[in-house]
């Protein structure tokens, strides 16, 4: 996530990947325990939608599936 983050600053990247990689960025954020991860469902085909800052990330959407909930920013 950083190396994409450095190389693609201030434009919106969009990463496709399974569950796992989805977990392990959610883990790094907020450090939880293995059984929270094991039991955390992520929902076929939705959208985690995560935010660089200047040295750290923000969870702004989990398994969304609609995006009009969350109109593009100005």
């Amino acid at each position: 996530m950083d190396f994409v983050a450095d190389k693609h600053q201030a434009t919106n990247v969009l990463l496709v990947t399974h569950l796992d990689p989805i977990k392990a960025a959610i883990n790094r954020m907020f450090d939880l325990n293995p059984d929270t991860l094991f039991n955390m469902t992520i929902k076929n085909a939705s959208l985690t939608i995560l935010r660089h800052g200047s040295s750290d990330y923000n969870l702004i959407a989990f398994n969304v599936m609609n995006m009009n909930r969350y109109p593009l920013e100005q």
